[in-house]
C-alpha cells in the first residue's frame, strides 16, 4: 500500500538543528518534513511549518488549532519520540528517510538515538545527516560516493564482525572487528570507496576534507 506523502521525507529529531549546508539542503529539498516534538518549534521559527508532528507533544509551543498539518500524540513513555516517528512511519509505508537532528546538545539522547538509528536500519533505507557527517548503517557491500581527503569512520555493532574496505587510506581486508574505537578517522583515497561486512555496522562519511 502506498501513502501520500511526497518524497523526499525528512524527519527532524528536536537535537541540534542543521547549520552545514549538507543537511540544510536536504531540509529545503524535503517535500514532506515529519517533527519530533519540540523540533517543529525550530522549523517553523526557520521559516517552515511541517507536515507531521508526533511526540508526547509536552515540548510543543505552537498553537496546536493553528496547524494545518498532521499532530499525533503519542504518550507511551518507554519510546523515545525518535523511535516513535520511526514506528509511525513504518506503520505508514514510508521506506526512505533522512534523518536530521538527531545528534548534539544531549549527548544520551545522542547515543540513545544511535541505538534506535541501528535497529531500524535493517527495517527501512535511513541515513542520518549530522553538521559533521553523513552516517548510514547497514551489512553487506556498499559503495559511496566521496572525496579525496573526507573521513571515514566505521564501527562495529556485533562482536567478531568481518569489514573489508576499498580505496581507503588504512585499508581493511576481512579485518574481525568488535565494537571499540579502533577504525576512526580513516580517510577517502578517490571520488568512491567501499566497505562490504557480514554484519551491520555504523559507518561514518565527513562532509568536508580534513
Amino acid at each position: 500500500m502506498k501513502n501520500n506523502f511526497q518524497i523526499p521525507i525528512v524527519l527532524l529529531v528536536n537535537g541540534e538543528f542543521p547549520s552545514h549546508p549538507a543537511p540544510m539542503e536536504i531540509l529545503k529539498s524535503a517535500k514532506t518534513i515529519i517533527c519530533t516534538d519540540g523540533s517543529a518549534n525550530s522549523l517553523i521559527q526557520f521559516g517552515i511549518e511541517p507536515q507531521v508532528i508526533i511526540g508526547d507533544l509536552d515540548s510543543l509551543k505552537i498553537d496546536k488549532n493553528l496547524f494545518t498539518g498532521t499532530l499525533i500524540h503519542e504518550p507511551n513513555q518507554n519510546n523515545t519520540d525518535f523511535e516513535k516517528a520511526l514506528v509511525w512511519a513504518l506503520e505508514n509505508y514510508v521506506s526512505d528517510l533522512n534523518i536530521l537532528g538527531s545528534t548534539g546538545l544531549r549527548e544520551d539522547h545522542s547515543l540513545a538515538n544511535y541505538f534506535i538509528f541501528s535497529e531500524y536500519s535493517s527495517k527501512m533505507n535511513l541515513k542520518l545527516v549530522t553538521n559533521h557527517f553523513t552516517i548510514t548503517c547497514h551489512d553487506g557491500t556498499r559503495t559511496f560516493e566521496s572525496k579525496r581527503g573526507h573521513i571515514v569512520s566505521i564501527f562495529a555493532i556485533f562482536p567478531q564482525t568481518v569489514v573489508s574496505t576499498q580505496f581507503l587510506k588504512y585499508p581493511l581486508l576481512n579485518s574481525v572487528l568488535n565494537p571499540s574505537c579502533r577504525t576512526i578517522s580513516n580517510k577517502s583515497l578517490a571520488s568512491q570507496f567501499q566497505v562490504e561486512s557480514n554484519k551491520p555496522i555504523l559507518v561514518f562519511h565527513s562532509h568536508d576534507i580534513f
